[in-house]
């Protein structure tokens, strides 16, 4: 996942190379914005905020997400993934 912290607006704006990009007001600063990430993808696919995490990349704007309680290819399909999987 791409990760663009301080944008206009918090949204899921699709995938581009295998990546999710994500957009979020939050400033990378105290976790700040790996929250807001975690709250955009417990939204999107319908999870409690607690079940995602970021378990990669917790100071980068290419992060890796844990779900916990969805199967992989339930999380990519909520996510609107490309590629069927």
């Amino acid at each position: 996942m791409r990760v663009t912290p301080r944008a206009a607006r918090d949204r899921l704006e699709g995938w581009r190379e295998g990546r999710l990009i994500v957009r979020t007001t939050a400033p990378p600063v105290a976790g700040q914005a790996n929250d807001a990430v975690c709250r955009l993808i417990a939204d999107a696919v319908g999870v409690a905020r607690t079940q995602v995490q970021v378990v990669g990349g917790a100071h980068g704007r290419e992060k890796t997400i844990r779900v916990t309680g969805l199967p992989a290819d339930v999380l990519l399909r909520a996510l609107g993934h490309p590629e069927d999987v």
